[in-house]
């Protein structure tokens, strides 16, 4: 498995254009499928969480890092917006 480094988190939390499908996916979710809306979400929030975390990030060897950074805080952030926006 690549190491995280080979994906380096981003500089700044995801774009309007990122978000957008999020928002869609939201909508047609809720629309086609209410009774499980609320599950798919927390499914993917949660994986957002867990690749957010998947490592430390800053410090040296692994010393004095932190589990999530400010750029996955505010991508975090993004993406619970974008998947509670009314439809």
């Amino acid at each position: 498995m690549p190491s995280k480094s080979a994906f380096p988190a981003p500089s700044r939390p995801i774009s309007s254009s990122g978000r957008w499908p999020l928002r869609e996916v939201s909508a047609i979710v809720d629309e086609k499928a209410p009774d499980d809306a609320a599950d798919f979400k927390a499914w993917l929030r949660g994986i957002g969480q867990m690749v957010a975390e998947a490592s430390l990030e800053g410090g040296f060897l692994g010393i004095g890092g932190v589990r999530v950074s400010e750029a996955e805080k505010a991508t975090l952030a993004d993406i619970e917006r974008a998947l509670s926006a009314p439809a």
